[in-house]
């Protein structure tokens, strides 16, 4: 456990920046970083996004297609498992109970709050009840987290 210890549990908001930076070395360590990374080019190594290997024909695998479909999925879970490991319980109440979820996946749950609270954008008078419902929502999800946002955050965000 002990390349975990430094690893803060992320508990919501006001530590997710700190959490997601180590968490991010941790999984580039484990070799694994890739998993989570939205890298378009693939002569980067690192950043280049992992995504689990697919058939060339139909039918049947072979068994290099076999080896490289069941190595991904193995490191998947891996990085998954180390993500999840350092979630707290009411933060991880919030991503879907499923063996089939990847990692991918689990990370963009964990962005999803904070993006959509940043990228609410209110054009003209008409977007008004639908900008306050959606920022309301996404208020509700922070508060189940354990995380209320201030006043200040919240009037900044509205403006």
């Amino acid at each position: 456990m002990g390349k975990f210890e430094n690893i803060p549990e992320l508990l919501g908001m006001e530590n997710f920046y700190e959490w997601r930076r180590q968490m991010e070395h941790l999984l580039l360590g484990e070799g694994v970083c890739n998993l989570i990374s939205k890298g378009i080019n693939p002569n980067n190594y690192v950043e280049y996004a992992s995504v689990m290997p697919t058939l060339l024909l139909g039918g049947s695998p072979t068994s290099s297609e076999r080896e490289a479909i069941l190595g991904w999925i193995k490191q998947d879970r891996l990085a998954k498992s180390i993500i999840l490991r350092k979630v707290n319980s009411t933060v991880l109440a919030l991503i879907p109970d499923s063996i089939s979820i990847t990692t991918h996946e689990v990370w963009e749950i964990l962005f999803s709050i904070k993006t959509q609270i940043s990228n609410l954008k209110m054009i003209g008078a008409a977007d008004t009840e639908k900008y306050v419902a959606v920022h309301t929502l996404a208020n509700e999800r922070l508060a189940r987290m354990g995380v209320k946002p201030s006043d200040k955050d919240c009037i900044y965000v509205l403006l």
